[in-house]
């Protein structure tokens, strides 16, 4: 389990507002700073139901935006990492115009994928945290841990609280809330749940939280789903829905559009009961093809699935 050598850094607190003027003076852009709210203020959206971009990473802000709102979601679940739609070194120039162009399509950018999971340079942490803090938005995916399965599991957890702890401080410091999902695997820390439970129960959900995938959920406890979202609901911030599917032909579990995988209803039912804060993240991970071809493929299974889930919850 690597070791986070980097020390947490220690700035002053910045306001959005400031943080915001900073970077649309560093990289020349236009913005109207009125039309862009402080996080959390009761002019911010609030999405319903947002989906993850990443298989449009080739198309412009503006052709994303303009389908995504075509097809009737509130909101974007967009990559900023390594490989993502926009790399961490380009986060200062491009993630102003990637939100200004998505809230000009009345679409909410709540949550960023990254590919950090400490505080460190070499992860850009401050630098990609801080910039979508200031634009006012409030939550990003962490990357996950992963297990070495040739060492203890204890001393792997126990190695990974420092690291959690300074990214949470972080976090807190600049108003972004990191969030984990739990990812089914033999090496995936998060997977089996409990794991997850016991590096996080030390923080209040305010100060992070779980991007629930309940398609993993159900690989990984086809029947006991249902305890690991009791034991996790406190922090469970933005549900994924993916719907899983066991493909005999393969001997293995795959995916399907929602409402032909083994969700049970039941599931549904207690997102609306616990009355979960975050928007519901559609993920579509069904489709094998890849690249601006399949595009089409992919609007329409978003379309289907919206259109789907918006009957169960």
């Amino acid at each position: 389990m690597p070791e986070n050598n980097a020390p947490l850094i220690t700035t002053r607190p910045v306001s959005r507002r400031s943080a915001l003027r900073t970077l649309i003076t560093s990289s020349g852009l236009a913005l109207a700073l009125p039309a862009m709210p402080h996080a959390g203020s009761t002019e911010d959206p609030k999405p319903r139901f947002i989906f993850f971009s990443k298989p449009f990473q080739a198309l412009s802000f503006e052709e994303l935006a303009q389908k995504a709102a075509e097809i009737g979601y509130d909101g974007i679940e967009f990559p900023v990492r390594p490989g993502g739609h926009i790399e961490p070194a380009a986060v200062a120039d491009q993630l102003p115009v990637a939100v200004e162009t998505f809230r000009k399509h009345g679409l909410a950018l709540p949550l960023i994928t990254t590919g950090i999971n400490r505080v460190s340079q070499a992860q850009q942490t401050e630098q990609v945290l801080r910039t979508a803090a200031g634009l006012g938005i409030t939550h990003f995916r962490m990357a996950y841990y992963k297990y070495d399965l040739n060492k203890p599991i204890p001393a792997q957890l126990d190695a990974i609280r420092p690291m959690l702890k300074d990214l949470i401080a972080l976090g807190t410091e600049l108003g972004i809330k990191p969030l984990y999902q739990n990812h089914s695997g033999s090496d995936y820390v998060g997977a089996p749940v409990w794991d997850l439970y016991e590096l996080l129960k030390d923080y209040t959900p305010n100060q992070i939280g779980i991007a629930y995938d309940i398609g993993h959920a159900l690989i990984e406890g086809t029947h006991s789903w249902e305890i690991q979202f009791q034991l996790l609901k406190s922090y469970i911030d933005t549900p994924y829905i993916k719907a899983p599917t066991w493909q005999s032909d393969r001997n293995r579990f795959g995916w399907a559009p929602l409402g032909q995988g083994i969700i049970p209803n039941k599931y549904y039912q207690l997102l609306k009961t616990h009355k979960i804060p975050g928007p519901t993240s559609i993920h579509v991970e069904y489709i094998e093809t890849s690249g601006p071809a399949s595009h089409p493929t992919y609007w329409q299974a978003l379309t289907q699935d919206l259109n789907t889930i918006k009957t169960k919850i």
